[in-house]
């Protein structure tokens, strides 16, 4: 292993060490029977607070027989839509300059389920569903802060950057509670459409928010 990489083994009966809501997928390999994806963030609570790192997500021993991808001709949320499932070999070889933006993560025994956004260049995103099986470790390999700094300063040109004193640098996790009325509204939309109503739920709020929809109601 790189000596500037730390690893981590995911143990599938225990809680997730990193979570990938909100990364982004900006590569895809597959080597000797292991699919790599390479984020650009990976997230960790520590002491209640949100850290970020960079790296990649590896299972081993992955059947791509067994993978696919569910794509969607526009984003959840916006009226009827209609969807293609590929294998996800085809999705490496046609989709190889896009973006997976991951907004829910799933693990199940050997299965691992990412749902999230799909962005080509020049084009709108689309909904999408990506599901993973192997039958070996899921590892993480996350850069060392020397080396993610210096990767940071070949991506990006940080020499006008300033601090924005608007924004914490460090976030905590929330807690929402959602009426029963919703969930048994998003549960039916599961069973119409095969995706778990957390998904469509998280989905649906997303969408609110990038289209930066106001609410029809006032506090007084």
């Amino acid at each position: 292993m790189d000596k500037n990489f730390n690893k981590f083994i995911y143990d599938r009966h225990s809680n997730i060490i990193f979570s990938l809501q909100n990364s982004r997928v900006k590569e895809f390999k597959f080597h000797n029977k292991m699919l790599t994806l390479r984020l650009d963030t990976l997230f960790r609570y520590i002491d209640n607070e949100e850290r970020e790192y960079t790296g990649e997500v590896c299972f081993k021993d992955c059947d791509l027989s067994l993978c696919s991808m569910l794509i969607f001709n526009k984003t959840l949320g916006k009226g009827r839509f209609t969807g293609n499932s590929i294998s996800l070999k085809e999705f490496m070889e046609v989709h190889k300059n896009s973006e997976f933006e991951i907004i829910t993560e799933g693990y199940f025994g050997n299965s691992t389920t990412y749902s999230g956004w799909l962005w080509e260049e020049g084009k709108n995103p689309v909904s999408a569903i990506m599901y993973i099986w192997n039958s070996g470790d899921m590892e993480y390999f996350i850069m060392s802060e020397s080396m993610r700094d210096e990767f940071l300063e070949k991506e990006f040109d940080f020499s006008k950057a300033i601090k924005n004193p608007y924004i914490k640098e460090l976030k905590k996790q929330v807690t929402i509670k959602i009426s029963p009325t919703v969930i048994d509204y998003f549960k039916e939309e599961a069973v119409e459409t095969g995706i778990p109503y957390q998904t469509l739920i998280n989905l649906y709020l997303t969408e609110c928010v990038r289209e930066k929809r106001k609410l029809d109601i006032s506090w007084k």
